[in-house]
């Protein structure tokens, strides 16, 4: 019986300390993606992320099939083990906004922050990035054509 006390609390000290520990980031390795590569989803994301009215169904629509074309390009280097993790947390994020409620206001919100967090971390960055409301849409043509098209498939 005294033997085991020593042993529990040995135990419970070598949790704490692993818990407490810092993670092993030395395995990850890769390099920021070119933004200008990937400009249409990532327009497309901030257009809708960085408004602060409420999320529309296609708002919806547009950051989840954004969030997973970014996620397949991330993981499609699989010497890239940065962009393989940021690729599960896109999917992760891009599943918190399709669970979203139409409606669910934008200003201040997780998603917001959770974007810019993966956005700084995975892509270089750019001088079109927005990071508010009051920074304006890029003019880039392509996701408005691009998005034009989809819907059209999808009222066939």
């Amino acid at each position: 019986m005294i033997m085991r006390r020593p042993l529990l609390a040995v135990a419970i000290a070598s949790t704490f300390v692993l818990a407490c520990s810092e993670p092993d980031v030395t395995k990850l390795t890769g390099d920021p993606l070119n933004p200008e590569l990937h400009r249409a989803e990532l327009v497309a994301i901030d257009a809708v992320l960085f408004e602060d009215g409420p999320l529309s169904d296609e708002g919806r629509t547009q950051v989840a099939d954004s969030l997973e074309a970014l996620a397949k390009v991330a993981e499609a280097d699989g010497t890239n083990t940065i962009a393989n993790v940021y690729a599960k947390e896109m999917r992760t994020l891009g599943s918190r906004v399709t669970r979203s409620s139409v409606g669910t206001p934008l200003g201040n919100s997780d998603l917001r922050t959770q974007w810019l967090r993966i956005r700084g971390s995975l892509f270089n960055d750019a001088a079109w990035f927005r990071r508010s409301s009051a920074d304006p849409i890029s003019l880039w043509r392509w996701p408005l054509l691009h998005w034009r098209r989809r819907l059209r498939r999808r009222s066939i």
